[in-house]
């Protein structure tokens, strides 16, 4: 699975990059198309339902952060806050892309922003490749998902009263 995923990364970076040499794109808007809001919502949900990089990305970090003895209201909460973070997102792009500054600005920086994107994936990809079979310790399954918590998130679900669940299930300093 992780040369298939470094695979994929690699092909990504290079996609980016092509992007790169693309040219500039038009500050301005153009003709504008009126369409009712379920319209917007339904070509916008569509778009990230079939945008295969999403899918990658939400995978990974569920694979990560919610392992199998999670309890359904923490999955349910988790999914909740993914929803929440990207609606908030996108909005927040709407938003600010209707600023000609903001549209001249990103027409400015969109070359470099594309390189750097394209490097950073492409290193992603490359240290996949290069990572190998996990260590495993003989005879014990390991997870090896490793999560760092602040004080105040440890706090957060001891309120919340998972955190004796969490504890319990081998959480030590790394």
């Amino acid at each position: 699975v992780a040369l298939l995923g470094g695979a994929y990364l690699l092909w990504v970076a290079r996609s980016i990059w092509r992007q790169s040499r693309a040219g500039a794109v038009p500050v301005g808007i153009g003709a504008v198309r009126t369409i009712s809001w379920r319209a917007a919502y339904r070509g916008g949900l569509l778009t990230n339902l079939t945008n295969p990089k999403a899918l990658v990305f939400f995978s990974t970090i569920f694979t990560a952060l919610v392992g199998p003895g999670l309890p359904a209201e923490l999955r349910l909460a988790a999914v909740a806050w993914v929803c929440l973070l990207s609606t908030s997102w996108h909005l927040a792009l709407a938003t600010l892309f209707t600023q000609g500054s903001v549209r001249a600005a990103y027409a400015r920086a969109r070359r470099p922003l594309l390189r750097l994107t394209s490097l950073a994936i492409g290193g992603f990809g490359v240290r996949l490749l290069d990572a190998g079979a996990p260590p495993q310790r003989p005879g014990a399954e390991l997870d090896l998902r490793v999560v760092a918590l602040a004080p105040s998130s440890a706090r957060l679900l001891d309120d919340l009263g998972v955190w004796t669940q969490i504890d319990a299930t081998r959480v030590c300093a790394y």
